[in-house]
């Protein structure tokens, strides 16, 4: 028998068994953490450069989502697309968009979410997450042809829902890819930046957008064009990634499991890949005595069940309060927000924004796995609040340069701290579950988050129409009590490799006192250390 057959054997035999099957108590002892996890967080970005360069490429899947979001917020008031999707208005005789219709394109992209978010996790657990890639990339490239031959909103509305489609796919599939292959002292910095290369490929989005409104105020076409070049090198990008190894753990196949470590860390002094590969086993076999001991399973109700109805519980809430914190109204709806407004140049705003919003995640990016997650997502939260309650009173002021500068400004902010927090959502909703059902509560949070997309979309418009900057205050108050359920439920997890994060949860430590607790998984790595069964790779950096 090999070493790591070995190694699996002892695993499944720690804890007692009963007759039935079932143990009779959850045992930490052999779950065990990378020896790699005690580098520094420069020291593993140097030591562990191809794993940072594939999560990178992973994420040109990421400008597919943004690109989506992003023209369909501001392609709205272009002359031309108002003209050809528009109706007359009244009396007047104006070419305007019919709110119902705007409302209705934002909804079903979130109805191509929804629809597909039940068969997403089923999906990339049998045939892994590069599959769903090729997936995405495949709806994304259907909803364009949809949206570049559309003269109709009817036909921009099925564009629209496979953009939805291939959102979902992505949003579903990256996160938790990068998760499994980044490595634990820098995967916090290393998922947040996809939030940096989105921000870039926005402004330069911004920048096309200005310069075709300036140029060609009634050529709508011209942003839809730039996808295929994008889409011939998100191609080449998924050519290249590996399929993560714990999708291969998990279906017991070691021999591509060990291919894919090689091909993740190939290269890195001192890496055992048989030693890496029994932590993923150690680790995966620790909570299928968890699911054991409920009497459940991975199917969808096992979310709900004693071990994982808090971890389910936090993920939805936190996709809630992004919503809810004001994203239908001044994301998805940015330029036409500030054409409502008033004074202020749409294009321009969104520019700025978009500049200021690279900065602020380029620099949490940078120091997401120093100062952690907890801290700055209550942080923001508070500015997200803050915003909106200074945004919704600037209606009771002179329209005018002053009012256009405050605006823009706290709307800068807002976006910054909305990305924050969307960004190390999906961090955590890949961290927060276990291993086994790490997809499906990703799905579960995104197929919330959707359903209360489409339940809000609806309203913007109208109260955008209504009650102009006013309809601030309603998102306001809605995150307020956000703000109060984070406080005392969201727990750091910087630094926390799975095995960790399960065993915190299973002895209910409080939120705030993650950061602060000795895990026994921490115990055992440093004791092996110590004996010597294990090197400490503190050296090998």
């Amino acid at each position: 028998m090999s070493q790591i057959d070995e190694k699996a054997d002892i695993i499944q035999n720690e804890a007692p068994i009963l007759e039935g099957g079932a143990q009779t108590e959850l045992n930490h002892e052999g779950v065990r953490k990378s020896a790699f996890d005690n580098l520094g967080v420069w020291e593993t970005a140097k030591t562990f450069r191809r794993a940072v360069f594939f999560c990178v490429a992973c994420y040109t899947m990421s400008m597919l989502d943004g690109w989506s979001v992003s023209v369909a917020g501001s392609i709205v008031v272009n002359k031309g697309f108002v003209n050809q999707f528009g109706t007359r208005a009244g009396q007047t005789g104006v070419q305007q968009l019919s709110p119902t219709w705007l409302s209705a394109w934002q909804c079903m992209y979130n109805c191509g979410q929804f629809l597909c978010l039940p068969t997403i996790p089923y999906i990339a657990n049998r045939y892994g997450r590069v599959f769903v890639f090729w997936m995405s990339l495949l709806s994304f490239l259907i909803g364009m042809v949809c949206l570049t031959i559309a003269r109709t909103p009817a036909v921009w509305t099925v564009g629209q829902f496979f953009c939805g489609l291939s959102g979902a796919m992505e949003q579903l599939s990256v996160t938790p890819y990068a998760v499994e292959i980044a490595p634990t002292r820098i995967r916090g910095g290393l998922v947040t930046f996809q939030a940096v290369w989105s921000s870039i490929f926005q402004i330069i989005l911004a920048f096309m957008l200005e310069i075709m409104n300036r140029k060609y105020p009634y050529d709508w076409l011209k942003p839809l064009y730039v996808v295929w070049p994008l889409a011939g090198i998100i191609f080449v990008a998924i050519i290249l990634l590996p399929e993560s190894p714990w999708f291969y753990a998990r279906r017991g196949n070691k021999e591509k499991a060990i291919k894919s470590l090689n091909r993740l860390y190939k290269g890195v002094p001192g890496y055992d890949v048989e030693e890496e590969y029994a932590v993923i086993l150690r680790t995966l076999s620790h909570e299928q005595q968890m699911l054991d001991l409920q009497g459940g399973g991975e199917s969808w109700l096992d979310l709900f069940r004693r071990g994982n109805l808090k971890r389910t519980v936090i993920v939805m809430a936190f996709e809630a309060g992004i919503l809810l914190g004001g994203l239908s109204m001044v994301g998805n709806f940015k330029t036409y927000f500030f054409a409502i407004a008033g004074g202020i140049n749409p294009f321009l705003a969104n520019l700025i924004t978009s500049i200021v919003n690279l900065f602020i995640v380029a620099v949490y990016s940078a120091i997401a796995d120093k100062i952690g997650r907890r801290t700055p997502v209550l942080v923001c939260f508070i500015v997200v609040c803050v915003t909106l309650w200074i945004m919704g009173g600037l209606y009771y002021v002179s329209a005018g340069k002053v009012v256009g500068g405050v605006l823009v400004t706290c709307a800068c902010l807002w976006s910054g701290a909305e990305t924050i927090t969307q960004n190390v959502y999906w961090l955590m909703a890949a961290e927060l579950p276990s291993a086994q059902l790490r997809l499906k509560t990703c799905s579960a949070g995104l197929f919330w988050g959707a359903a209360l997309g489409m339940s809000t979309v609806f309203a913007v418009p109208p109260s955008l129409d209504a009650l102009g900057l006013r309809s601030s205050f309603i998102w306001a108050a809605l995150t307020v009590p956000v703000c109060v359920f984070l406080y005392f439920y969201l727990p750091e997890t910087k630094g926390r490799c799975s095995a960790e994060i399960d065993e915190l949860f299973e002895r209910g430590v409080p939120a705030w006192k993650w950061s602060t607790t000795v895990t026994s998984v921490e115990d055992q790595l440093r004791e092996a250390q110590l004996s010597g069964q294990i090197a400490n790779k503190e050296n090998f950096a």
